[in-house]
């Protein structure tokens, strides 16, 4: 389990119950997950990862150890994670070698399958006391590499969040919250950019994740947000955004409209965004000329 409940690692099993789940240790400690608390529960299989893993993101705090948390992950690590005990590299033909990668599909397999069998079980026993369960499964086709917490990570998305399950701490973005995409640092030479997440309510800041590497992405990146019906915009520079909402509460009322208070003619919404990058690439044509 993670975060732990005490100690470096934190083993233990997992029960069902009518109103939520107990995970308890070998240490004999208890933690209970409300399903009333549950704001998503995503299921990442054993795909080219460490490990198979359930993982939960709550809508309200809970203490576990001394500290607040908003994510509790019930996780088995894969057979590929484990040390090669005769310490050697052997021949990608030796016998051996073939058998023990056939060994760890096979356990992949087993653990991917224990995994959605339980927490399919997890979501008949909430429903038949009338919570509502829905375990989502991460996309990993359409993942992305970024930089969050210092760390390099696979962003994927799922039918109702974004979100990096395999490292510590988490990251889990909920797509319903979320208003405007923006990519920062997008010109002609781009080789990184950022995507800034604007949300619905503006009191919350932006959330940005940062330095997604091969410009590749950003086809799937726009594809993917297009699919889930979230508008995007691009620009070229790297903008203050506690400034950027600062100026947006001011000028709310008319925000959507083409015309401001006055009467003057303006882009709507997040398009102004866009005309900035525009003005931008054309400054940059006549430093050209």
């Amino acid at each position: 389990m993670r975060p732990q409940l005490s100690g470096r690692k934190c083993v233990g099993a997992v029960e069902a119950h009518q109103n939520g789940l107990r995970f308890m240790s070998t240490k004999a400690e208890v933690l209970d997950v409300m399903y009333s608390n549950i704001k998503h529960a995503i299921f990442q299989p054993c795909d080219r990862t460490t490990m198979v893993l359930v993982h939960f993101h709550l809508k309200d705090h809970i203490l576990i150890g001394k500290k607040k948390q908003k994510d509790v992950q019930f996780f088995t690590e894969g057979i590929e994670s484990s040390l090669n005990l005769d310490g050697g590299r052997r021949s990608a033909y030796d016998p051996d070698e073939l058998d023990e990668e056939q060994r760890e599909r096979e356990m992949r397999k087993k653990l991917n399958l224990a995994f959605r069998e339980f927490f399919s079980k997890v979501e008949k026993v909430a429903a038949h006391y009338d919570f509502k369960l829905e375990i989502d499964v991460v996309f990993r086709k359409l993942g992305f590499n970024v930089t969050w917490s210092r760390e390099m990570v696979l962003m994927q998305p799922t039918t109702h969040c974004l979100v990096s399950l395999t490292e510590w701490p988490p990251f889990v973005l909920t797509l319903s919250e979320v208003e405007h995409v923006h990519f920062e640092r997008v010109t002609y030479a781009t080789k990184a950019f950022d995507l800034i997440f604007i949300f619905k309510n503006w009191d919350i800041p932006p959330r940005a994740v940062n330095a997604i590497i091969d410009i590749k992405f950003m086809d799937i990146v726009q594809d993917w947000l297009n699919e889930v019906e979230i508008t995007f915009s691009k620009g070229p520079k790297a903008l203050n955004w506690a400034d950027v909402m600062k100026a947006l509460q001011a000028d709310k009322a008319t925000f959507y409209d083409d015309k401001d208070a006055d009467g003057i003619s303006k882009p709507a919404g997040w398009l102004f965004l866009s005309e900035d990058a525009s003005d931008e690439e054309g400054e940059e044509e006549e430093n050209e000329d």
